[in-house]
């Protein structure tokens, strides 16, 4: 799978596996081949999705398999365009006023779409932001989700605290993450008073609460199968100079066992990288400078036995 960013816009598309001829042939074969990939991966999809979209557009994202455009105009329609063929489907509205920011979300088996909406209210001093998760089945545009990610009645801290777990809330939205194979989708919801790890199934439209811990959970990684999430409970996401993180926990999905993973000997902090497979956690010690400077280790989550490998 190959991924591109072209002047705002997102593609993604699967291409021929082929090589390049022998290194002893003309370069000029090379060029001419890397320049009709070029136009066939970058300007065609363009050129087509430029004669279908008459309209203002405000954000792009995209899933490849069969070219569905997934977009945003200025009218708060959200819509997905096959542009070989010209079809639109509106998959939402978004009726409201005030200025929007999205994130788009595209299951790996692209069947749904999550959508994070940011409402801003200049004018609100009690509670300026609004946050919002969708998720809607492409094929239909049936809405499937509909959830508000901020507790009822919720006033926004003034002034802005970092460590205040009102303010840190608010920091934590908009981390929406599919499974591997697309049965679920885990996000940060403050609904329940506190920023917690949540996922909802669209085949069962269900949603379930993970964790109540008494921090902020942030940083969800899954593992390949999609049977346990890794995610961090922090106090701060501090003001640059790193995060304030409490504990790594492991939660089996969905039953919801969850499990603290201690800090590895020799190590006083350490940032989540990602999962090598179901049972192995890729991480790198805290340092405060660049990401991963202090090292690349993975952890075995059974066992807990740390193996340094960078």
């Amino acid at each position: 799978m190959q991924h591109c960013r072209f002047a705002g816009f997102y593609f993604s598309r699967k291409l021929t596996q082929g090589s390049y001829p022998p290194f002893g042939f003309l370069r000029i074969r090379k060029c001419f081949a890397g320049g009709i990939a070029l136009l066939n991966r970058f300007f065609l999809p363009l050129i087509l999705l430029i004669l279908f979209l008459p309209e203002s557009i405000t954000s792009v994202h995209a899933r490849t398999a069969d070219h569905i455009v997934i977009y945003a105009n200025n009218a708060g329609q959200i819509i997905a365009l096959n542009p070989q063929t010209g079809l639109k489907t509106i998959l939402l509205t978004i009726e409201s006023p005030l200025e929007r920011a999205y994130g788009f979300y595209v299951s790996p088996d692209g069947i749904h779409l999550g959508v994070f909406l940011r409402l801003i209210d200049q004018n609100n001093a009690t509670n300026p932001l609004q946050f919002r998760l969708y998720v809607v089945r492409i094929a239909d545009a049936a809405l499937l989700l509909d959830q508000d990610l901020l507790p009822p009645g919720y006033v926004y801290p003034s002034p802005e605290n970092p460590g205040d777990p009102q303010y840190e809330l608010t920091r934590a939205q908009g981390e929406v993450v599919w499974s591997r194979d697309g049965r679920y989708l885990a996000f940060i919801s403050a609904q329940a008073g506190n920023a917690d790890v949540f996922i909802f199934e669209p085949a069962t439209q269900t949603t379930t609460q993970l964790n109540n811990a008494p921090g902020t959970a942030a940083f969800i990684t899954w593992n390949p199968s999609g049977s346990l999430l890794v995610f961090c409970d922090l106090n701060s996401f501090g003001t640059g100079s790193g995060y304030d993180i409490n504990t790594y926990y492991a939660v089996s999905v969905p039953e919801g066992e969850t499990r603290p993973l201690p800090e590895p000997v020799s190590v006083s902090g350490f940032s989540a990288v990602g999962l090598l497979d179901d049972t192995t956690l890729i991480y790198s010690p805290l340092d405060f400078a660049f990401f991963g400077a202090a090292g690349l280790y993975t952890l075995d989550m059974n066992s807990l036995v740390s193996t340094e490998r960078l």
